[in-house]
């Protein structure tokens, strides 16, 4: 009896262990299973913040490179710009187009307002804006550009033709006092002949037509 009984408790304490430890195994692995569900869900959403974190970066970068303008494409902008003052008879806002140097050397109040009203009539339509020439420098890591523009079939309500020219200085140096409109200067087509050009009294200009670096 009592050897029977020693057996059954030896069983018994000899099968404890064994239970303790398949009671830790199965905790470790609800452990494990529990890490990998938090690190999953930890990743998916690493992945989408990288992903939402991408697209802002292509969007901002996309939006940024269409505000980027050349220097030849601003410089070639100022044309309807100059066109909408003329048409509008602005001469204050044509004048503030100017470079702060065309101020300071020129009366432009005076020669703006002798070519707008030069000008017979009000413009009703004119050509696109053509780049006829430019002068570069590109000094110790700085640009300084000219640009010569031009305005065909200028037209206006009195069935007159015009055509416009204009020097725009730019670089890249914001305290540059030449940096703006340089000069202006209106043809009229009437008074032109392929034998002579124009005619005195058929060219009104204002600013520097000499101007150069």
């Amino acid at each position: 009896m009592l050897d029977a009984l020693a057996k059954t408790v030896y069983r018994s304490w000899d099968s404890f262990p064994k239970r303790k430890e398949n009671r830790l195994d199965m905790l470790a692995i609800k452990n494990i299973k529990y890490r990998t569900r938090i690190s999953r869900v930890v990743l998916i959403k690493c992945i989408g913040f990288f992903m939402i974190f991408s697209l802002l970066i292509s969007l901002l970068s996309g939006c940024s490179h269409k505000k980027i303008q050349y220097p030849e494409e601003t410089a070639m902008s100022q044309g309807n710009m100059i066109m909408s003052f003329i048409e509008k008879k602005d001469c204050a806002g044509l004048v503030d187009m100017f470079s702060t140097y065309a101020k300071d050397s020129y009366d432009l109040e005076k020669e703006v307002s002798d070519l707008i009203n030069f000008i017979d009539g009000t413009v009703v339509s004119y050509g696109d804006v053509a780049r006829t020439s430019m002068s570069g420098h590109y000094d110790h890591g700085r640009y300084r550009n000219i640009y010569y523009f031009r305005i065909q079939d200028i037209k206006t309500d009195s069935s007159k033709q015009y055509e416009l020219f204009y020097t725009f200085y730019l670089s890249d140096n914001q305290n540059d006092s030449y940096n703006g409109l340089i000069a202006v200067q209106v043809r009229d087509r009437d008074k032109y002949s392929s034998e002579n050009g124009y005619s005195p009294d058929g060219v009104k200009s204002a600013g520097d037509l000499d101007f150069d670096i």
